[in-house]
């Protein structure tokens, strides 16, 4: 059976300790199929989309406490950054490729 290009074959599954300062996420993947962020903090993670530094102040989305972001198949392969509101809990990430 072929699949097609779009559908992820595997997920990379790591945690990322929450941190109050700009935190590497994911690295640039241009084999990323999408990706999967569960917040297991207490704490807003702060995700920026983007290799500038995430902060309060610069990001892309906010994640509240057991709330979870998706990145839907090829939508986006560079970098996530991350930053917490305070460095209590981690990070579920999935990644797909």
């Amino acid at each position: 059976m072929k699949f097609p290009e779009s559908t992820p074959l595997e997920g990379d599954i790591t945690r990322v300790t929450a941190a109050a300062a700009d935190t590497l996420i994911l690295a640039r993947n241009l084999n990323r199929n999408g990706a999967l962020i569960f917040n297991e903090s207490t704490a807003i993670l702060y995700l920026c989309l983007s290799k500038q530094a995430a902060s309060p102040t610069n990001y892309s989305v906010q994640i509240g406490p057991g709330g979870f972001y998706i990145n839907k198949y090829t939508d986006y392969a560079g970098e996530i950054r991350g930053y917490w509101a305070t460095a209590t809990g981690a990070a579920q990430v999935t990644e797909f490729v």
